[in-house]
């Protein structure tokens, strides 16, 4: 499964079209440093738990290997599942190792038990809890369907196994109060500059409509690189404990870690999970600023391209808080 969730996370020029309008649009209001959105349900509960070590699925898929490497509950109530996928490389004769994202609903959490919606199991963090340690010991079973592979059980059956459970503090901070949240897809704009000359907006977040608009203008884009932007992204996700998340419509999920880039929570720099995410346009520890507007959010960030043809790129990811 390739990872595209960079062209995503790409978000461009500070955007006045989009936010800074008369002050009786809906949505809008006060700029961030004023505005604060509502908490959001797990926001006290939100925490990152990975394994000591990987809990095996029951059963090869297509000859590769899966491994659940750790979870996080966000702050929204949304389940992220890691996943690595290991395979033989044919053309090396070594393994492969990828990494998988899955997006699972929470149905409820009551501080140790974990369980998911349409049955599709529970996580049991059984000893100690959180109060007294950040070391957990779990016990697992999941039975899930990933998009592009199929159903896959894990299961630790009647054994546990150790974890480190990662939380961060809420933070009295607007800026990162406002962001760590689930947002979804209103709009996406292309902005380049240079030798390619594009601004344009779209509703929704179809990447392939941006990258066709592209190269209509002249960007010089290979087969492969525009085969990358045939997604549309349905929402993205910023935790506190530093995940960032991109689903798509057609259920697939990429993500990356993030760090805060300075003391006012105003913008990130992203580490990608998988060496396939990126392109051209990105690299990895590209930084993303964020600019509020009631519950509304631009994501902004720019890229230099260098080639045949030169030019500054840059994509707007116009964002609604899901709840």
């Amino acid at each position: 499964m390739k990872k595209y969730f960079l062209y995503l996370a790409m978000a461009s020029m500070a955007l006045t079209s989009l936010t800074a309008c008369s002050s009786d649009n809906d949505g809008e209001g006060p700029s961030s440093s004023t505005s604060t959105l509502p908490t959001p349900k797990y926001a006290a509960a939100a925490q990152r738990v990975n394994f000591s070590q990987p809990i095996a699925a029951t059963a090869l898929v297509d000859g590769a290997e899966l491994l659940l490497n750790g979870f996080e509950l966000s702050e929204d109530g949304f389940v992220f599942l890691e996943i690595l996928k290991r395979q033989p490389d044919e053309t090396t004769s070594s393994t492969k190792t990828e990494v998988i994202y899955d997006k699972e609903d929470l149905k409820s959490y009551d501080g140790r038990n974990l369980i998911l919606k349409d049955n599709k199991g529970e996580i049991n963090m059984l000893e100690p809890t959180r109060a007294t340690s950040t070391k957990v010991v779990v016990s697992v079973y999941l039975n899930i369907v990933l998009p592009n592979i199929g159903a896959v059980t894990f299961s630790t059956d009647d054994e546990t196994v150790e974890a480190q459970q990662k939380t961060e503090p809420q933070s009295g901070n607007t800026m990162r109060s406002n962001l760590c949240r689930t947002w979804k897809v209103l709009g996406t704009i292309i902005d380049l500059e240079g030798d390619v000359n594009v601004f344009k907006e779209f509703k929704g977040g179809n990447l392939k409509a941006l990258c066709d608009e592209a190269v209509r203008q002249g960007a010089d884009l290979t087969a492969e690189e525009q085969a990358r932007f045939n997604k549309v992204v349905e929402s993205i996700t910023l935790t506190n404990a530093g995940l960032i998340v991109i689903e798509y419509t057609d259920g697939t999920v990429d993500a990356g870690d993030f760090q805060w880039a300075n003391a006012q929570y105003d913008s990130f720099k992203i580490m990608l999970k998988d060496e396939g995410m990126g392109n051209k346009f990105l690299a990895n520890n590209t930084v993303v600023t964020s600019e509020f507007r009631g519950n509304r959010c631009n994501l902004k960030c720019t890229t230099d391209i260098r080639g045949s043809k030169n030019f500054k790129a840059a994509m707007t990811l116009q964002l609604q808080a899901l709840n």
